[in-house]
Order: structure tokens, then C-alpha cells, then sequence
């Protein structure tokens, strides 16, 4: 150990002493100094799904002042297409707009430019019905075929978006937030039977529908998953199919539960149809006019299963026990004609 001279460790002392106070003086200037300006606030711009689109700041960057109009833009990617933007705080002049302004609120915040893709695969599994709760809310519901008022029974079952493989071709998940819950209906119109040809990957098909039979609510799955709620998703009316062709192909799937790497494909179940939808004062109305679905049964190969799912719609916070592993195929599909036979 070196041993400092007295008069050594007095000039070491005072050489440290001073530069204490030099440390303190500086920290002293830097505390003293203009403090940030107030009401000065971070806005950070998202996307949803992910890789949708982009969003730019047309104006500066943050932070900016409590009620700063702040341009924003936002640019669709691929096949999607701009939806809306939300935020938790704040305004937007036209949330509807890709384009527009955003009243900058007094707090950080994220404003999310939503997107969305073409008509997702689906693949649907049944629901418990001793367990899922009753609605019992009327709804007035509109599609190409008429118009009906319905009384909203319980779910029948829970559709998840799903990634396809068919004939060497993979079709990706577009809208991963996109569920769908189907609810049994009870309307007040008498039902009718329709002929109708539909176009889809398995070709061209002449339908005889009956119906409507349920009604499909665009849902957030909560658990599992943790997912966003639905932007820029349909309602739909499910109609019976009473006579259509056999398909009889292998196709393979999956989904937010699972893979199925062979799923046999074989005759239609369902047509469904986007709907305006009025539920008291509120009505929706149809996002892709275009947008139907025929859903098809399956045999999957694989064991039983059951899960408990959380969710939320129109309807409120509901508990779900979905079981496996059948189910059906939803297919995204064209509508080329339809007629009333009664």
C-alpha cells in the first residue's frame, strides 16, 4: 500500500475536494436549466396486422403541443386496404381517411392505421351448447336476398382465419383478428329457398339454399391469443344448403388452435352472405359487398379435443368451450347468380 506525505495528502484532498465541487457546480448548471416545455407529448404512429402498411408523419416529429393538429398518412401494402385509424385519446378529423389530421391529446399515445386483406380462409369448430349463454336481442338484418328480424339465440360454434394449403398452392392469413361466432336465429319472416351458383377454388357450383338459418358476429378472441377486436369485417346470414355437388378433395390448414395437414373436403353446408346489420340505434352497415363464403363439411383426422375460449362482440364479454376436431372450411367465394324459387 503507498503511504501519501501529509502535505501530499492535503494537496490529494484538495484536488478532490475541488473537483466535487466542480461535479456539483456543473450539475447545479444543468438542473438550473429551462426544464421541457409543458404539454409536450409523444405520438407514435402503428399499423394492424403487421406488414399491412405504413404510416408517415407529414408534419415534424414528436413531441408535440396538447392540441396540435398533426398531419398523418397512411399507405396500404400488397392486397390490403386501408380501413380506419384509431387511438386510445385524441381526435382525428375523418378517422375514415388514409390522409388527415390528428388532435394531439394531453398524453403519450399510439394512433393505429388499421388495414385489411382479401376474404380469409376459415376453419370453424362446434360449440358447446349447454354452456354457451343465451342472447336473446333482436336484430334487423339486410342481404341480396331480403331483409328479416331476428331473435339472437346462442352460439353454435367459433371460426379462426386460417392459412390453406391446396393442390401445392399456400394461401396466407390476411386479417389474423378476423373471428367469427355464429349465433342461432329465430326470425320473424317465414324462411326461403334459393338457386344459387357460386364460383371458388373448387370451381363453379349450382346451390339450392335455405334460410336464413344463423347469423355470424365478427368477435375478438381475448384468450387464447390476446387478439385485437375486428376492423372492416362483415356480418354475415348463414343459409342451408340443400343440394350441391360432392367436392371430394384434400386440402390441409392452419390455424390459431393448430396444424391439419390433411383435412378431405367434401360437399357445401353453408352459403353466407354479408349483411347490414341495425342492433337497436346501431347499424352497421356492409364493408365488402362482394365478400361471400361457402362453407364446406370436412373429416379431419386427429383426436378429440375441447378448450375454453374468452371473447368479446356486440353481445358483451362471453365464455366459449369449442370442441374438435370437426368442423368446417370456409372458403372465400363469388356470388355469379342467384334467383328465388320459393
Amino acid at each position: 500500500m503507498k503511504i501519501i506525505p501529509s502535505s501530499g495528502r492535503n494537496q490529494f484532498l484538495t484536488k478532490v475536494s475541488i473537483s466535487l465541487i466542480v461535479v456539483a457546480l456543473v450539475a447545479g448548471i444543468v438542473s438550473c436549466g429551462p426544464s421541457p416545455a409543458p404539454n409536450q407529448y409523444n405520438l407514435t404512429l402503428a399499423v394492424n396486422p403487421t406488414g399491412s402498411g405504413t404510416t408517415t408523419y407529414l408534419i415534424g416529429a414528436s413531441p408535440y403541443a396538447k392540441d396540435t393538429l398533426v398531419d398523418i398518412q397512411a399507405t396500404a401494402l400488397g392486397s390490403y386496404q386501408f380501413v380506419k385509424w384509431t387511438a386510445p385519446a385524441g381526435t382525428f378529423v375523418d378517422p375514415n381517411a388514409a390522409t388527415t389530421k390528428f388532435k394531439i391529446p394531453a398524453q403519450d399515445v399510439t394512433a393505429t392505421a388499421h388495414f385489411v386483406g382479401p376474404l380469409d380462409h376459415r376453419k370453424s369448430y362446434a360449440v358447446d351448447s349447454e354452456t354457451a349463454p343465451y342472447i336473446g336481442e333482436v336484430v334487423y338484418l339486410e342481404d341480396e336476398f331480403g331483409a328479416v328480424t331476428a331473435t339472437v339465440g346462442q352460439a353454435t360454434g367459433f371460426s379462426n382465419p386460417a392459412e390453406k394449403w391446396h393442390s401445392g398452392n399456400l394461401t396466407q392469413i390476411w386479417n389474423p383478428d378476423h373471428h367469427l361466432t355464429p349465433y342461432s336465429i329465430t326470425c320473424e319472416e317465414e324462411p326461403h329457398t334459393w338457386s344459387v351458383q357460386v364460383h371458388n377454388q373448387f370451381g363453379t357450383q349450382d346451390l339450392i339454399v335455405w334460410g336464413p338459418v344463423a347469423m355470424t358476429i365478427p368477435t375478438q378472441m381475448v384468450e387464447p391469443g390476446g387478439h385485437e377486436p375486428p376492423v372492416g369485417f362483415d356480418h354475415f346470414l348463414h343459409y342451408y344448403v340443400l343440394q350441391g355437388p360432392l367436392i371430394n378433395e384434400t386440402v390441409g390448414l392452419n390455424d390459431q388452435f393448430g396444424d391439419d395437414e390433411q383435412i378431405n373436403v367434401y360437399k357445401p353446408y353453408l352459403l353466407s352472405n354479408p349483411i347490414r346489420k341495425t342492433h337497436g340505434s346501431n347499424v352497421t352497415e356492409i364493408w365488402n359487398p362482394e365478400a361471400y363464403l361457402v362453407f364446406y363439411s370436412i373429416e379431419i383426422e386427429g383426436e378429440y379435443f375441447e378448450m375454453e375460449i374468452q371473447v368479446v362482440n356486440q353481445f358483451g364479454e362471453q365464455t366459449l368451450d369449442v370442441y374438435g376436431p370437426t368442423g368446417l372450411i370456409g372458403v372465400p367465394s363469388d356470388m355469379l347468380h342467384y334467383e328465388p324459387i320459393s
